[in-house]
């Protein structure tokens, strides 16, 4: 699904990592010659660079911005069109290099700018909203309150026979919220409930937000939380490794509702085909990663084209989760804390001995940070 704004055309971030440009007439306003030449010039270089196919991601990155310094004079800085080039620019990034407090600027402005131009439920501010999320390097509660109900009255108005992609965007949300250390049961029944209705429970997203879903379950929950996981372990994956793993952090979760509710033969069962799931994806009976998260790409590696890496040492807890990181080895500083940063996110299924979950100790892992990698 694309749509166009008052100048420039977008793809949304449903559309995948690629972004297409259109070249459209300017009509704001004019300002001085020398402001509107500078602009037009920049933007059409980046038109010829996109429109060649053989431009560097990197190169684009580049033309785009300079694209969006001129904007903002030509147009203003509270302009639609600065606002949109911004996004432009944004949506051009890696993931990994969206995140920090530069870009979360220019998204927030962005988003900001579209919220007072357009209707709340027009689909053309998704992009911005999902940026301001995506962009932010540490949770900032209040924004975040913001930009989801803004994203609510988004999915409320949702186009007809488009479910499919909404739920994409919500899993994406919900991830997102994981990445700034807000696990969202909420989120993820949402998810749950809409992919299992569009995909079926056997589909590795339904599989997913399920069993994240009863993360946070309280006692009162417990019942519905069983329920769910069991649902989960019964479901047919064919082999597939992610939700092979999700399966496996599924019977752990039963195993501590089981032992809660004194449910012995059951809690027997599933310590037993633990064993199992382990043993067949690693021939061990050791923990296994269910949740991980990329390391954010220092910015000023990029700006020195500098790849990387950093070894680290950890611990997993009888929980699943990463303790005591420390950094072996590192190309600079930035790497070793980006890196750390990610692996204090990551999570396990944890290893069991006579029946009972362990703390594995003296395990360790090397992160490499490439620029080919990042721009491919």
């Amino acid at each position: 699904m694309s749509y166009t704004p008052q100048v420039f055309k977008i793809i949304p971030i449903i559309a995948a990592l690629s972004t297409a440009f259109t070249a459209l007439p300017v009509t704001a306003a004019p300002l001085q010659d020398d402001a509107k030449q500078a602009f037009e010039h920049a933007y059409q270089n980046f038109q010829q660079a996109q429109a060649g196919d053989k431009a560097a991601r990197e190169q684009l990155q580049q033309l785009a911005y300079e694209a969006l310094q001129k904007g903002k004079v030509y147009f203003g800085e509270a302009h639609f069109n600065t606002a949109t080039l911004a996004v432009n620019y944004l949506m051009l990034l890696n993931p990994q290099e969206r995140i920090g407090n530069e870009q979360y600027a220019l998204a927030q402005h962005a988003a900001s700018v579209y919220q007072s131009e357009l209707p709340a439920t027009d689909i053309q501010q998704l992009d911005p909203l999902m940026l301001a999320i995506e962009t932010m390097p540490e949770a900032k509660p209040e924004k975040l309150a913001e930009y989801e109900a803004a994203l609510i009255t988004l999915f409320d108005a949702w186009p007809k026979g488009q479910g499919a992609s909404r739920v994409v965007i919500r899993s994406q949300v919900a991830e997102q919220f994981m990445r700034l250390g807000q696990l969202r049961s909420d989120m993820w029944q949402q998810v749950y409930r809409e992919s299992e209705t569009l995909n079926g429970m056997n589909h590795p997203l339904t599989l997913k937000a399920a069993y994240l879903s009863t993360l946070t379950s309280g006692k009162g929950q417990r019942l519905d939380a069983i329920n769910t996981l069991e649902r989960v372990v019964g479901a047919e994956v064919q082999g597939n490794s992610e939700t092979s793993q999700i399966q496996l952090a599924s019977h752990y979760a039963l195993t501590k509702h089981y032992a809660a509710l004194d449910r012995d033969e059951a809690l027997a069962e599933t310590i037993e085909r633990i064993h199992e799931l382990q043993a067949s994806a690693a021939g061990t009976a050791g923990h296994e990663r269910y949740y991980s998260v990329s390391p954010r790409y220092p910015s000023e590696a990029i700006s020195d084209h500098q790849d990387g890496m950093a070894k680290l040492s950890f611990e997993i807890d009888k929980e699943g989760q990463t303790q005591n990181i420390q950094i072996l080895e590192q190309t600079t500083p930035g790497f070793g804390q980006a890196a750390k940063e990610a692996l204090a996110k990551w999570r396990y299924v944890p290893a069991f001995e006579q029946g009972e979950p362990v703390a594995t100790m003296g395990e360790s892992v090397q992160l490499d940070f490439t620029l080919e990698t990042m721009f491919r």
